[in-house]
């Protein structure tokens, strides 16, 4: 399964940035999908304004200078943490030959799951993710 994940499902996830100041923790918005029995997460993709214009509902995609102030961490259903402060930057395949980060597959807890920030960033910006994900019965 490694190299170049097969999307099997996808959504994006646009997690509003209202808090610009350090050491806030922004958490995922509530997804009815992600939160479903059999839910596996198998890879995450990140964007910025140089690959996304807008957000599907006309938000400001969080700038290249700012995405490298911003960390990713997401709890699974057994209370692991799966990604641990892990760079934004890490997770924009652009920056990083194409790759699209891969975990081996698990349940997200969005409740649990949030965005930190790390210093001072532009305020009314979007941090979005693609969230690649499989149901298993």
């Amino acid at each position: 399964m490694y190299g170049i994940p097969v999307i099997r499902r996808c959504l994006s996830l646009e997690i509003p940035l209202r808090s610009t100041s350090q050491g806030s923790q922004i958490p995922f918005p509530d997804n009815n999908i992600l939160r479903q029995a059999g839910v596996k997460i198998i890879a995450i993709d990140a964007f910025t304004a140089s690959q996304l214009a807008s957000t599907s509902s006309g938000g400001t995609v969080i700038s290249d200078a700012d995405a490298l102030k911003i960390t990713v961490n997401c709890l699974d259903d057994r209370n692991i943490v799966i990604a641990n402060q892990l760079p934004y930057y890490n997770l924009i395949s652009t920056y990083n030959n194409g790759v699209i980060r891969e975990f081996k597959p698990f349940n997200l807890i969005v409740q649990k799951s949030f965005i930190q920030i790390n210093a001072s960033i532009t305020a009314s910006q979007f941090a979005v993710l693609n969230i690649i994900y499989e149901i298993t019965p």
